[in-house]
């Protein structure tokens, strides 16, 4: 593996571009041209624990354009995915595709792609786009990757950015589904950072009837495993504000969808009553109507 292209300039795909382009050629595919302009010129400012590095990128506004490469890694948020499958479509069936997004509700769209070789990924590190050339490496965390459909490929060790390959795609997925359905709609409607989760007991109590609704839409094997999973990302992020409630804070639009929505949908096929679930995911797209209005 040589070259890759990340769509996405985000802050997971401006840290992904930043941190494999010691390694790999990488192409970024922006929304705009102006963030390509910008980046082509500047290059990409990596801040981690108080240093700064810059990194030579070459950025593309994403149109069908996209150039064959061995890896494509996607990292818009799930509800942008339909407007670049298109782009993605003009790829040939042999280029591997990295779908990075939270929540589960993408799986859907793989089905249908054509692509002999689709992979799913979690990030577990923490990511914060300061500006349109520039993110800081909140958290350092796992990139963990596992193949959804044909053989995975080897991916050359990265410091301070590690890879875990995965043997269940599914597993991952409920994994770090659990954890986002906890910490991002709690903490984006009591407006609190991470760790005041298992920091206040009526907070803690709450995520607590949470996770027993989720545990029990997904039939969760060994569900302590998933609540102190849960619980120890709280402790450790405990001063991070979640992606959702950042969102909130600014205006646009959260993932709740692609996570709590989600959720609903495998309640409803199995004819289970979510209360709580159904009252976060209504709070949240009640604000963001609010915000949007």
């Amino acid at each position: 593996m040589k070259t890759i292209g990340i769509i996405g300039g985000g802050s997971l795909g401006l840290l992904f571009s930043a941190y494999l382009s010691d390694c790999y050629d990488v192409t970024l595919y922006t929304k705009t041209k102006t963030q390509a302009k910008c980046i082509n010129e500047n290059g990409i400012t990596l801040h981690r624990q108080g240093e700064h590095h810059t990194k030579k990128v070459s950025a593309i506004p994403l149109g069908k354009n996209i150039k064959e490469a061995d890896l494509i890694i996607i990292t818009v948020k799930q509800y942008h995915l339909k407007e670049i499958i298109p782009f993605i479509q003009t790829l040939t069936i042999h280029t591997p595709l990295l779908f990075i997004q939270n929540g589960m509700s993408h799986i859907e769209i793989l089905k249908n792609l054509p692509q002999r070789t689709l992979y799913l990924g979690t990030v577990e590190h923490g990511a914060m786009r300061t500006n349109m050339d520039s993110v800081h490496h909140t958290g350092i965390g796992t990139t963990r990757i596992a193949s959804y459909r044909g053989e995975m490929e080897s991916i050359l060790p990265i410091v301070n950015f590690p890879w875990v390959i995965e043997t269940d795609w599914y597993a991952m997925l409920v994994k770090k589904l659990v954890v986002n359905a906890l910490i991002n709609p709690l903490t984006a409607l009591y407006r609190v950072k991470n760790g005041q989760l298992i920091h206040n007991s009526y907070f803690y109590k709450t995520m607590r009837l949470l996770f027993e609704e989720i545990a029990s839409v997904l039939k969760l094997d060994s569900a302590f495993n998933y609540w102190e999973n849960a619980l120890g990302v709280c402790s450790r992020t405990s001063t991070n504000q979640s992606s959702m409630l950042k969102d909130i804070q600014e205006g646009r639009q959260t993932e709740i969808d692609a996570i709590l929505g989600y959720i609903q949908t495998q309640a409803a096929e199995k004819r289970t009553s979510t209360p709580i679930v159904d009252f976060l995911y209504g709070s949240i797209k009640g604000i963001e109507e609010e915000k949007g209005d």
